[in-house]
């Protein structure tokens, strides 16, 4: 079996632009495109705003907001029980399980043509562990510490009640194509149920997995009023958003 490729833990650092809607289908984008038509957009203009809607998207999806504190606490909860059960599955190696085991794997370490490639510093825990059983003795370190980490990080969540992830991404998603309609044409998207907007959102919500019904719209654009088209959101936001809009110049 090909072994997993090591994700990339540090992706708080957000490489931006990357576009949430990269697997739409034409047809979807053309239909997306037709909910702009009653918007004050230039024609040549839609798709073009169309993709910006995609990166804002993307933005929304991976907000530093975007999972509350019940989530977080869950998976680490999981990730701690997980490496507990692994633990467990090492410990109840027999020895012969376990000689083959280290056989096999001293030859990933020192073979001359390993079929594997252990990482770097999987063979530097091995070095260090001579005598004992090389890859167990290092993996058993590295995993118990991985478990107690998680479960010292979940102690410190304080849940809250208000936590509600999945409505604060659809609020973020509306707020920013909402000011990016705004710089773009200086003017406010209606907020009705039965508006283009409330409709394009749905759509645009639907294509990228984040949730923006009307009721959501309208909330977020009447909160955008009140403050003169900067949404208090907007400041927990650390994503750099260039502006690309006609209108810039």
């Amino acid at each position: 079996m090909k072994p997993l490729q090591r994700p990339e833990f540090a992706r708080s650092t957000a490489v931006y632009p990357l576009d949430a809607l990269a697997d739409v289908t034409g047809e979807c984008r053309t239909r997306l495109i037709e909910d702009l038509k009653p918007s004050l957009l230039q024609e040549d203009s839609k798709a073009a705003f169309l993709e910006e809607c995609g990166k804002l998207a993307w933005l929304a999806q991976h907000w530093r907001r975007r999972i509350g504190a019940d989530e977080s606490q869950r998976e680490l909860d999981q990730l701690a029980t997980k490496a507990r059960g692994l633990l467990q599955a090492m410990a109840a190696l027999s020895p012969d399980t376990m000689g083959a085991l280290r056989a096999h794997a001293t030859y990933l370490q020192r073979g001359s043509a390993p079929p594997v490639r252990l990482a770097a510093g999987t063979l530097q825990l091995m070095d260090r562990r001579t005598g004992e059983h090389e890859l167990l003795a290092g993996a058993w370190d590295v995993i118990n510490d991985l478990e107690q980490a998680c479960r010292y990080a979940s102690a410190q969540i304080t849940p809250s009640r208000q936590s509600k992830p999945t409505k604060n991404v659809g609020k973020v998603l509306v707020l920013l194509v909402a000011s990016k309609y705004i710089a773009w044409t200086g003017v406010t998207p209606p907020k009705s149920a039965e508006g283009w907007f409330a409709q394009f959102m749905a759509a645009l919500g639907k294509s990228t997995g984040i949730a923006a019904g009307a009721k959501l719209v309208h909330g977020v654009l009447t909160d955008m009023e009140s403050r003169q088209h900067r949404h208090p959101d907007f400041d927990l936001i650390k994503f750099p958003i260039k502006d690309t809009s006609p209108r810039s110049g």
